[in-house]
């Protein structure tokens, strides 16, 4: 019995030091609860452009107005970086549809999108990017007869097309509304850009006695038409880059009458004056 009165009282006695701790503990001040240390800088869609781009550039991407005419291999890559960089209106145009042909090329293209309209395509790719672009498709082929309306009040005009016909009268209706004009062609592993100013008459030279595919034979026209995953969206970078230069009245990296190539399979580069 008395080692239990002795445990009993050991107890007790440890009871009360914890209870004198635990009032000790209460009176301690405790630390303010510090907030959350904060980025370096505020992430944004178009954060990761600066400094590239600064903020005052940037703004002016946002009020700016692109036409893409062509929403294939090349257009819809040229959308895509369009979007990405900020330009904050867009008409996208082309009144074709999505075939198992483009799967191999056409990023816009996809089992699902099989069947559809490339310009409308287009638009939803822009605004499941950005919801608050502005775009509107237009599913026509462009022409004479509507090519000045379609481009009316561009800051720069995007040329995706894959005829050279539809090509020079692109380039007069540009001339015509005063507004740069960027070019790109691809074939198999080569890309082609060029830059039209107003007056320049690039296309017009480029493709003058160009012969009509309706006149080449089937063998010629595979070759025509044959162009691989990768080499849309190399000149479409190249295209991209010299319409923001446009956008933000930078110097333009290809010269007046000049055609740029490039080559994927041999990566050579050449200027050819036209």
């Amino acid at each position: 019995m008395r080692a239990n009165s002795e445990f009993d009282a050991n107890v007790e006695g440890l009871s009360e030091e914890a209870a004198v701790a635990g009032a000790q503990i209460a009176d301690t001040p405790q630390p303010e609860p510090q907030p959350e240390p904060r980025p370096l800088f505020e992430e944004t869609m178009f954060s990761r452009n600066s400094p590239t781009i600064c903020e005052d550039d940037q703004a002016r991407l946002a009020s700016a107005h692109a036409v893409v005419v062509g929403c294939g291999g090349l257009g819809g890559f040229c959308v895509e970086y369009l979007v990405r960089l900020g330009v904050g209106s867009l008409a996208v145009i082309d009144a074709d549809t999505f075939a198992p042909s483009n799967l191999n090329r056409q990023v816009l293209a996809t089992q699902a999108t099989l069947g559809c309209g490339k310009a409308v395509c287009a638009a939803e790719r822009a605004r499941s990017i950005n919801p608050d672009v502005r775009v509107v498709a237009h599913g026509v082929f462009l022409d004479e007869s509507n090519a000045e309306a379609l481009i009316a009040d561009a800051d720069v005009v995007v040329d995706a097309l894959d005829n050279p016909g539809s090509r020079v009268v692109l380039e007069t209706a540009c001339e015509k509304a005063g507004v740069v004009l960027v070019h790109g062609a691809v074939r198999g592993k080569l890309a082609q850009v060029a830059v039209i100013h107003p007056g320049e008459g690039t296309l017009s030279r480029l493709y003058a006695g160009h012969t009509d595919l309706g006149e080449v034979s089937r063998d010629e026209l595979r070759s025509l038409k044959s162009t691989l995953s990768f080499t849309p969206p190399l000149a479409a970078a190249l295209e991209i880059s010299e319409a923001l230069k446009a956008i933000l009245d930078q110097p333009r990296g290809i010269a007046a009458g000049e055609v740029l190539l490039l080559d994927a399979q041999t990566l050579r580069l050449a200027r050819l004056t036209v």
